[in-house]
Formats: structure tokens, C-alpha cells, sequence
């Protein structure tokens, strides 16, 4: 509940690769956990799988409506095969439970219970960060593009003075075109080289 809800429940969303340890941290934060059973799904399926696995059924209140009461009934049966399942508090179209006195005294009950240790055996497989950080990812992305066009731009920078040097210090010749065509000369030549030894070494 939120105060500043004026009372109402408070709707928590998450990603879809983030529900699953949304509930689990929820689960350990609640003094109560009311579940409803009127709609059983893969997600209610696994959530009652965690409850009963981390052992917090004393903290547990579920209800259902009148149609589906056998089903809850039948659903809670499954998931504690072993031992009698807990009751089930039943509400009319309305909304309005059949028995509220019984389920206040079970909120009341449950609410004063001592929390059980958190069991940590059950672990999730986190979301890849690129997956739940798209955006990051991308403006990561775009500093790699960056960096690599930066270091290939120093690298012909740096052929590009060399050849300068070479070509005015040896030759006298001191022409942007010359220093061009050997800059491109020798990546020509470097990027043959590579080739030829890659092929050597592949034979």
C-alpha cells in the first residue's frame, strides 16, 4: 500500500527480464503476501513454486473467487503435495470476501508471524546488461566506432609525416600528392605482405 495512493494498492512494473527477481525481492519485504488464484498462469505457477521452495508459506493468505474455488483448491493440493493445503479465503463478484472476520484473523495472524531466514539455494540467471541497457550499449558501441576511426586516422597521419620527411629529406621532394600516393603505396604494400604470410602460414 502507498500513502501516497490514498490507500490504494501500489502497482509495481519491472522489464520482462527483471520480473522474476522483482518478486523475489518483494516476497522478502512483505509482512503479508496475499495471492490470488482466480487466474493461475506460468507466472503464478512459479511465484507459489518460490514460495513453497523458500519455505514462506506461514506468510502466505490466498484467495480466490467463487467460481474458481475448486481450482484454487485443486492448484494449492498440487503445489503442497505432501501436507494439507492451505485454506483458501473466497470473494463474490463483488469483491467483497465471504468471510472476513476469518480472513482478518489469518492477516492478523500471519502479520505478527516471525519472517523465516531467506533461502538463497534457488538462484536466477541475470539479464544480459546490453539486453536491459540498450541505450548504453549503443553509446558504448559508438565510442568503439569512434576510437577505431581515431587510431586508423593516426596511423595515416603518422605514414603520411614519415613519407614527408623521407620524400623531402631524400628525394626534395615536398608535394601533398607524392606523400599521398606514398602513404597509399605502402599500406598497398603492407596490406600484400599480410596477406602472403597469412596464406604461408595457413599451407
Amino acid at each position: 500500500m502507498s500513502f501516497q495512493s490514498g490507500g490504494q494498492a501500489l502497482n509495481v512494473r519491472s522489464s520482462d527480464n527483471w520480473w522474476q527477481l522483482c518478486i523475489l525481492m518483494l516476497i522478502h519485504s512483505c509482512d503479508a503476501i496475499v495471492i490470488d488464484l482466480s487466474k493461475v498462469k506460468a507466472g503464478t505457477e512459479w511465484e507459489l513454486n518460490q514460495l513453497r521452495a523458500r519455505e514462506l508459506r506461514s506468510r502466505c493468505i490466498f484467495v480466490v473467487g467463487d467460481e474458481q474455488l475448486a481450482s484454487a483448491q485443486a492448484t494449492l493440493e498440487a503445489i503442497y503435495p505432501d501436507e494439507t493445503p492451505p485454506a483458501v479465503h473466497a470473494y463474490g463478484p463483488d469483491g467483497r470476501l465471504r468471510d472476513a472476520s476469518a480472513f482478518d484473523s489469518e492477516l492478523q495472524a500471519v502479520a505478527y508471524t516471525p519472517r523465516p531466514a531467506i533461502k538463497r539455494s534457488i538462484t536466477l540467471a541475470e539479464p544480459s546488461w546490453s539486453e536491459d541497457r540498450p541505450f548504453l550499449a549503443l553509446f558504448l558501441g559508438a565510442l568503439a566506432v569512434i576510437a577505431c576511426v581515431a587510431l586508423t586516422a593516426g596511423i595515416f597521419y603518422g605514414l603520411y609525416l614519415g613519407a614527408n620527411y623521407v620524400l623531402g629529406h631524400f628525394f626534395g621532394v615536398h608535394s601533398t600528392l607524392w606523400n599521398v600516393v606514398a602513404v597509399l603505396a605502402f599500406a598497398s604494400l603492407w596490406g600484400l605482405l599480410t596477406r602472403n604470410t597469412q596464406s604461408e602460414a595457413s599451407k
